[in-house]
């Protein structure tokens, strides 16, 4: 049986064998064993080789930036720091196909962020003003085009407008905003439908794909769109990550400030460079790269460099589409450098809190709710009172109440009843209004009623804010707009003239007619107008100052809304008492929350509601304080820009962003007496033993100079005449150094006032690292110039350096904030030492007057006795000072700087003191220099130790108003 099966299977072969399929069987496996075998040596041997040989990589090496250096005051307290935090952000990293898709999932997450309410950082320079409508949020033109140049992806702001009209620079926001709108398919479906979406959200979804695309060529690096989230919204998105791919959660580090308000004009605050920062960066640092964060402004900016530290490094492979496929290497960062400031912390608090306490004493002081009371041109501006009308008024017009809120469906019933008043109200304002602008028989603008000429007038300010007029068109010379001037034309007269002569800007009214006529034109400009002022914030809120003057809203009824939108912390008592009472209730409790800062000087925004004080060491040249108010919180703009917070500063009438210390000019008034006295007696037009007498009013050269005091002072030196700060006496003094050969010489007089102010400082900046202002010495009229009049403009800073020289006798000191710069190890890399830019030299006779007569002024008979009769700064240590007041309108309060230094002589008798500190103080509109005096002896009490920081916090009230003692 064997054998059989075996000849079958050999029989079976054989015929195989013989067969014609058998050699191309045999090709057959050999190129398949072959094929298995080179498949197995490409992909199991060779595999990873040729995977290398095949993907396209390229090697970067990205900087890591370090730990940025923290910033301490004079006595080692931590004024900035960083914190460790988590971020939001999304890159490319190429799951969506597209930005429609991409779109669709940032309209996913942008909810979430607002649901835990964290802030979206922005990067495009667009926000929405109070009516919606987008507009710039840059500082200056040059900004706006380099954001534009940006926008566009060119290379120079010379690029903008070109022959083909495709980069203009006049862009206005709202096209721009459509603009991106499309460019990033917002509003847009893939299969190119359509869906809603407000203009809020559009923008926020606008912000990170704007960002996103500056981030393009750079896609290993994902774009942070929220920071310092909180943990909820990190466990939110990490639920939600599914439909949130290339949405991640990284840890990061913010920038953290201490005493942010005090300190906010100092510190400045953080942020991502932008393309100007960074060119300048890079000529000093090549290492610096776009959207690195950089000091934006104040000592961050200042010492940017030595804050920033030394940059880190990581060498990583990157494939075709910008992702990490190996980190082949990596350096470690080093931490920036500590800085070091001049300024005493305690010092900068205390006077900060001092400032709003006496600013609040002030206000308290001045409120009337006397309804007869009209504030006129003849009314005494060192008294002009603060009708509570206007008070309450503020609430609306600085922004403290919502009036959009009033008509939001959860607005409580008092809410809704005065929103609805409101639109009453409003419906009959639009249409006088119409028919005034519409009439030819309307009245000239002096015949209207008081609350139409506001209305008017905000309705032509409107035009010019807004660019209907072209630019250049309004002619001074032209008898109709000199009649709209001088008030004697109508506002209707005034527009179709304007119509016209073709001073409109027809584009502004857009519509799909053609102009026929002028009088097509001119209605429908009218009716423009209109339709803007029916949605017009600005204008709405002109509407609720009438209908509070009227009493259609009252006081008492605004003050209940301060509870009801959660602006003061409910007080069931509180809201009773104002319930049941009538007018004098509401006064009362209006008086007593300013009193107890509840309300504050920079929310009511009234005159005054800002002031600044620097206080300096005199021997050193070194600024221990430099003090402006109101601050704000710099922790909500570093790194990222809370957008709501800064509309919210941008649109306060406090002014916040202001550095009322560097920045505001005003003239110096009698303070500038002190150094008409160095230059009388240095040229020899005046001694210290003659005395001049003062009747009353100075009528030389036709002037007509009142001394303030009526009548006079009679006959005065000049020690007397700088504790009187007599008007007359000095304006002798600036009439003398006019004269020539006998004649009358303005220029000469002039040029010694500019020769004395610029040795001085008055000249020059004082050198502060900070933004500061350019002084200006006055270059005419040097009669009225020699008691601080003329022309002078200066900030306080530039006072604050001129009262160092001459408290020290002439040393004259280039301003630094900076004390020295540490590194983290300890190592002192700098030592900042003062720079003594130069030294004022005078005769030691008029140094003796100068400083005999500052004391003088604090002196029995000076005019500052009363105020500092009984403090220890006077009576223990010694004061010497002077006052200066300055009137900027007839119907708002002087401006008033008060200077001074100690310690100083306590009797007439006394051995020469040298100075020790010097401060200077200004509160603009501030009811004349009685009011600064009283801060800058609450400062030195502080700098003497006889008032301590805490004691000063715990008070938290309004200074007494008997402080402010009248000149």
């Amino acid at each position: 049986m064997f054998s059989e099966i075996w000849e079958i299977l050999v029989s079976g072969v054989k015929r195989v064998v013989k067969s014609r399929l058998f050699v191309v069987s045999i090709i057959f496996i050999a190129m398949f064993t072959s094929l298995v075998f080179r498949l197995f040596k490409l992909q199991i041997v060779e595999g990873a080789d040729y995977q290398e040989n095949y993907v396209q990589k390229t090697l970067k090496t990205v900087n890591v930036s370090g730990t940025r250096g923290n910033i301490y005051d004079r006595n080692g307290n931590l004024l900035a720091y960083n914190k460790l935090a988590y971020a939001v952000t999304v890159g490319d990293t190429g799951v969506y196909a597209n930005g429609y898709q991409r779109n669709e999932m940032l309209l996913r997450l942008i909810p979430i962020l607002e649901k835990h309410g964290e802030t979206l950082i922005t990067s495009l320079s667009i926000a929405l003003d109070e009516n919606g409508v987008p507009q710039y949020t840059t500082s200056t033109e040059e900004e706006r085009r380099r954001f534009l140049r940006d926008v566009y992806g060119l290379k120079s702001t010379d690029e903008l407008d070109d022959e083909k009209g495709k980069h203009p620079s006049n862009i206005s926001a709202a096209d721009l905003f459509e603009t991106l709108k499309k460019r990033y398919g917002i509003g847009t479906n893939q299969d190119k439908t359509t869906y809603e979406i407000e203009d809020t959200m559009a923008l926020k979804l606008m912000n990170i794909r704007y960002a996103m695309a500056l981030n393009a060529y750079r896609r290993y690096d994902a774009v942070t769109v929220a920071s310092d989230v909180k943990l909820e919204t990190v466990a939110d998105i990490k639920e939600h990550s599914d439909e949130l791919q290339e949405v991640n959660v990284e840890e990061e580090t913010i920038r953290v400030y201490n005493d942010s308000y005090a300190f906010a004009h100092i510190l400045g605050y953080t942020g991502k460079a932008d393309q100007e920062e960074l060119k300048e960066l890079q000529g000093q640092n090549d290492s610096y790269e776009l959207n690195d964060v950089v000091g934006k402004s104040g000592i961050e900016s200042a010492m940017e460099l030595d804050l920033t530290g030394i940059k880190g490094s990581q060498t990583m492979y990157l494939d075709s589409e910008g992702r990490i496929l190996e980190v082949t290497d990596t350096v470690d960062p080093e931490a920036g450098s500590d800085v070091y400031l001049t300024i005493d912390r305690d010092l900068q608090v205390g006077i900060y809190a001092l400032i709003e306490q006496s600013l609040a004493g002030i206000l308290v002081a001045k409120l009337t709710d006397d309804e007869s009371y009209v504030i006129t041109d003849d009314t005494d501006t060192s008294d002009i009172k603060i009708p509570v009308k206007n008070a309450y008024y503020q609430f609306i017009n600085n922004n403290i109440l919502s009036m959009s809120h009033f008509a939001a469906d959860d607005a409580s019933d008092l809410e809704k009843s005065i929103h609805d008043r409101f639109v009453d109200r409003k419906a009959s304002v639009i249409p006088e209004l119409l028919s005034q602008l519409s009439s030819a028989e309307a009245p000239a603008f002096d015949k209207c009623e008081k609350s139409m000429q506001d209305y008017q007038d905000y309705v032509f300010d409107y035009m010019r804010d807004n660019s209907y007029f072209l630019e250049g068109s309004l002619n001074s010379e032209d008898e109709i707009y000199l009649g709209w001037v001088n008030e004697t034309v109508s506002f209707h007269d005034f527009l179709y003239h304007a119509v016209e002569s073709n001073w409109i800007d027809t584009t502004k009214l857009s519509s799909e007619e053609k102009y026929t006529s002028t009088d097509d034109t001119f209605q429908f400009l009218v009716n423009t107008l209109a339709a803007a002022m029916d949605s017009d914030v600005g204008f709405h809120k002109l509407i609720y100052k009438y209908l509070i003057e009227d009493d259609v809203i009252s006081g008492r009824e605004l003050c209940l809304c301060l509870y009801e939108q959660g602006v003061l912390a409910h007080d069931e008592a509180a809201i009773a008492s104002l319930s049941e009472g009538g007018k004098k209730a509401a006064f009362n409790f209006l008086k007593e929350k300013i009193a107890n800062l509840e309300l504050t000087p920079a929310q009511m925004a009234l005159d005054p509601c800002s002031a600044s004080c620097i206080i300096t060491d005199v021997k050193t040249g070194e600024v221990k304080a430099l003090v402006t108010y109101p601050g704000y919180d710099i922790n909500k703009f570093s790194g990222s820009i809370d957008v709501a917070y800064y509309n919210q500063l941008y649109n306060d009438l406090s002014q916040p962003f202001l550095n009322r210390a560097t920045q505001v000019e005003t003239a110096p008034g009698s303070i500038f007496k002190v150094l008409t006295t160095a230059i009388g007696l240095e040229e020899g037009v005046i001694t210290e033993a003659e005395e001049i007498d003062d009747t009353g009013v100075f009528e030389k050269q036709g002037l007509h100079l009142r001394c303030w005091q009526a009548g006079g002072h009679g006959k005065l030196s000049v020690i007397g005449a700088i504790a009187q700060s007599c008007n007359y006496y000095f304006s002798e003094v600036g009439f003398r150094l006019s004269q020539s050969n006998g004649n009358y010489d303005g220029d000469k007089g002039i040029a010694t006032i500019q020769k004395y102010a610029k040795m001085f400082g008055l000249g020059t900046k004082s050198g502060v690292e900070i933004a500061e202002s350019e002084p200006h010495i006055t270059d005419q009229n040097p009669i009225p110039s020699s008691i601080g009049q003329g022309t002078h403009t200066y900030a306080n800073i530039h006072l604050s350096r001129y009262l160092t020289a001459v408290a020290s006798s002439g040393n004259l000191y280039k301003y630094s904030l900076i004390s020295k710069v540490q590194k983290n190890n300890g190592e002192v890399t700098q030592e900042y030492t003062p720079q003594l830019e130069g030294h004022v030299e005078l005769a030691q006779s008029t140094w003796d007057a100068m400083h005999n007569g500052m004391e003088a002024v604090v002196g029995p008979a000076g005019t500052y006795f009363t105020t500092f009769a009984n403090s220890p700064i006077k009576t223990e240590i010694g004061f010497a000072g002077k006052s200066g007041t300055a009137e900027q309108a007839k119907q708002r309060a002087n401006h008033g700087t008060f200077i001074g230094y100690a310690p100083a002589r306590i009797q007439e008798t006394d051995p020469y003191v040298e100075p020790e500190v010097a401060v200077s103080v200004s509160i603009p509109n501030g009811y004349g220099a009685s009011n600064a005096a009283a801060i800058a002896e609450k400062a030195l009490r502080l700098q003497y130790g006889y008032i301590t920081l805490q004691s000063i916090l715990e008070e938290n009230h309004a200074a007494d108003a008997n402080d402010y003692i009248p000149e």
